[in-house]
């Protein structure tokens, strides 16, 4: 069984130049570090660990890591650096983390506005993963998120960091995991993470990397039918891959969707295609000739 639990209170790491049993996955309170450089073109590194709210200005800009550890193993999933903490830069870290290391069965996450919001109950409930949130002031719950952070803090961020853009920094930290924290011996199971988290791995259950399992991650819209099966959507007319008149329907789209992006279109749980845009034309024309027969 894998469990995901979410950061408590958000702590404060480095921030760089803004630039162009049970096996349980704790996720990692969100840390910023501050590089600050001054006119001489020094820096200073202020490690410093204080509350989630912080400021930005021209010279830099606060990063903020979201990060998943599985309980049983203590190997960490996926941790990523984000300028924002918000629902988009939450989805796209437990994608990773899904796709990294499995389902989990239960995620375990705390109380803030972005772990209670319907995109991470739909995603989910998708998966077939039990959503829980940890109870107020339980300290307990997010002791083992704590101590993770403490290491980030005391082995990461004080090494010579390239803090020249976020993806540099992102790499660098995928380094320090995988080579250092998932390849050391942890004292609490006195074994290295990953190979504790290989003893399970017959029980985790994969994402299979493919179109479908990215709409499992996709935002949500519901919308009727109408008679002559199209619908309205982002100010644009679809027309339904099959005869879905009158129903109610849902539509799957990537939350950062462009002109082109696929809308899928679900019917009580099936993936029944892509919408497409409407011909008026070939529509009108089909419409008649059903009306006829």
């Amino acid at each position: 069984m894998v469990v995901f639990s979410s950061p408590p209170a958000p702590t404060e790491i480095p921030s760089i130049a803004p630039s162009n049993p049970p096996r349980h996955f704790p996720s990692v309170p969100v840390a910023i570090a501050s590089i600050d450089t001054d006119k001489s073109g020094s820096d200073s590194r202020a490690c410093t660990w204080s509350s989630w709210s912080g400021t930005s200005n021209a010279a830099r800009k606060k990063a903020k890591l979201i990060a998943f550890l599985d309980d049983a193993s203590r190997v960490l999933c996926h941790g990523e650096f984000f300028f924002e903490e918000n629902v988009d830069t939450l989805v796209k870290a437990i994608r990773a983390a899904f796709y990294k290391r499995g389902v989990p069965e239960q995620l375990l996450v705390d109380n803030g506005s972005i772990y209670c919001s319907q995109e991470i109950t739909l995603i989910c409930a998708r998966v077939g993963c039990i959503l829980r949130h940890t109870a107020v002031r339980d300290a307990a719950a997010k002791g083992k998120i704590e101590r993770f952070f403490r290491r980030v803090r005391d082995q990461f961020l004080v090494q010579k960091l390239d803090l020249s853009s976020l993806d540099v920094l992102n790499r660098q930290f995928t380094h320090w995991v995988e080579n250092d924290y998932n390849a050391t011996p942890h004292d609490a199971i006195a074994m290295k993470p990953i190979d504790r988290f290989g003893i399970d791995l017959a029980r985790v259950r994969f994402l299979a990397p493919s179109e479908h399992s990215d709409e499992l991650f996709y935002a949500e819209a519901t919308r009727t039918v109408k008679k002559d099966n199209t619908l309205s959507f982002s100010a644009r007319r679809y027309e339904t891959p099959v005869d879905l008149s009158g129903k109610e329907i849902q539509l799957r789209y990537d939350r950062h969707r462009s002109e082109t992006s696929v809308v899928v279109i679900y019917y009580k749980g099936q993936r029944m295609g892509t919408a497409r845009l409407l011909d008026a034309v070939a529509n009108g024309l089909l419409r008649r000739k059903e009306e006829l027969s």
